[in-house]
C-alpha cells in the first residue's frame, strides 16, 4: 500500500479590503467590510463583527483601496470551518467552497490610485 502524504499548505500573509455577505444563523443578512488576513489555494482568515460558526457559508469579493468594489472580481463562497469569538469580533477560517483559487485573484497593487480618463 502507498501511502501518500498531503503537505499542508503555509498560507500567503495578506491584509486585502474585502466585503462579506451572507445570512448568519438568526437567518439575518449581514454585510461588511474588513480584510482578509491571509490566504491558501483552499481557503482564507478574516475578522467579522458578525458572530459567524462552523457550517456558515460568506461570500468574499475583493475591494479596491478606497472600498470600492472590484467590478471584474466574482463573489466566491467560503464555508467557516472555525471561528473565534472574542468581544465585538469574530476570527473566522473558511474553505473555499468554488470558484477561482482567492490566492491567484488578480488584486491591484498596495499603492493603487484609480485615475479617472481624461477627457
Amino acid at each position: 500500500m502507498i501511502k501518500v502524504q498531503r503537505r499542508r499548505e503555509d498560507p500567503i500573509a495578506v491584509n486585502i479590503p474585502a466585503e462579506i455577505t451572507g445570512i448568519d444563523r438568526s437567518g439575518r443578512l449581514f454585510s461588511e467590510q474588513t480584510f482578509v488576513k491571509d490566504v491558501t489555494d483552499i481557503g482564507c482568515h478574516f475578522e467579522t463583527r458578525t458572530r459567524l460558526q462552523c457550517g456558515d457559508i460568506a461570500a468574499v469579493k475583493p475591494l479596491e483601496p478606497g472600498e470600492k468594489i472590484m467590478t471584474n472580481e466574482q463573489y466566491q463562497f467560503f464555508e467557516v470551518m472555525w471561528a473565534a469569538n472574542h468581544g465585538s469580533r469574530c476570527t473566522v477560517g473558511t474553505r473555499r467552497l468554488q470558484g477561482e483559487k482567492l490566492a491567484n485573484a488578480k488584486f491591484p497593487p498596495p499603492n493603487y490610485s484609480p485615475r479617472l480618463p481624461a477627457k
